[in-house]
C-alpha cells in the first residue's frame, strides 16, 4: 500500500521547529504570501508568534529603503526596493528596514530566541544585512 501524500508541515516538526526557537535557537524567515499556506499554520496555535507577518499583496514600486537605528542595519549602504508589500499580522515586531511604505525587515524575540523575518529579497539587498542577521538569529 502506498502512503497518501499530505499537505503542511507534520506536527512533530513544528513542535521541533518551536522548541528550538523558545530555548535560545535563531530564526530567519522569509514572510511569504497568506492565501497560499493555509496547510503550513492549519493547527499550529505558535505559528503566529513564530512567523508575525505575512503578505497579503505585493506590487511594484521603486523606493528608497530607510534603515532603522538597529545594530543588524549600521553603516550599511543604502538601496532601493523594487517592490511593496501589504502585511498581515498583529503581533509586535521592531522594524529595521522599511519603505516609504512598509516594513521590509523586522526582529522580535520568541521565548529566548531570536527572529529576523523580511520580504527583501537576497539578491537585491545588501549581502551584509543577511550576514549581520544571521550572526543576530
Amino acid at each position: 500500500m502506498i502512503a497518501p501524500i499530505t499537505n503542511g508541515i507534520h506536527r512533530s516538526s513544528k513542535a521541533a521547529l518551536e522548541q528550538y526557537v523558545q530555548k535560545g535557537g535563531g530564526l530567519l524567515a522569509l514572510a511569504f504570501r497568506a492565501k497560499t499556506d493555509t496547510t503550513v499554520r492549519s493547527g499550529w496555535a505558535a505559528y503566529s508568534q513564530l512567523f508575525r507577518r505575512e503578505k497579503i499583496t505585493d506590487f511594484r514600486v521603486d523606493e528608497r529603503v530607510k534603515q532603522e537605528s538597529h545594530p543588524l542595519t549600521k553603516g550599511l549602504p543604502s538601496f532601493r526596493s523594487k517592490a511593496a508589500f501589504q502585511l498581515k499580522g498583529t503581533e509586535p515586531i521592531e522594524v529595521i528596514v522599511r519603505s516609504k511604505s512598509t516594513p521590509l525587515a523586522w526582529v522580535y524575540t520568541f521565548g529566548q530566541g531570536r527572529v529576523f523575518q523580511t520580504v527583501l529579497d537576497p539578491e537585491t539587498s545588501p549581502k551584509e544585512l543577511w550576514q549581520r542577521a544571521a550572526n543576530w538569529v
